[in-house]
C-alpha cells in the first residue's frame, strides 16, 4: 500500500468503526453474539485454502 493509501485507510476507518458500532447498537447482546459466529464462518469459508 502507498503512503497515501495508508492515510486515507487512516482517515477514514475511526469513522466506519464508529458507524458500524452505532449500526451494531440494534441487536442485542446474545444478538451480536450470534452475528459474530455468522461472520466468523462465512469468513473461514471465504479464505484461501
Amino acid at each position: 500500500m502507498t503512503e497515501h493509501g495508508r492515510t486515507v485507510i487512516t482517515g477514514a476507518l475511526p469513522a466506519h468503526v464508529a458507524r458500524i458500532a452505532a449500526a451494531l447498537t440494534v441487536l442485542s447482546n446474545d444478538e451480536q453474539l450470534v452475528l459474530g459466529r455468522i461472520c466468523r464462518k462465512l469468513g473461514i469459508a471465504l479464505a484461501p485454502a
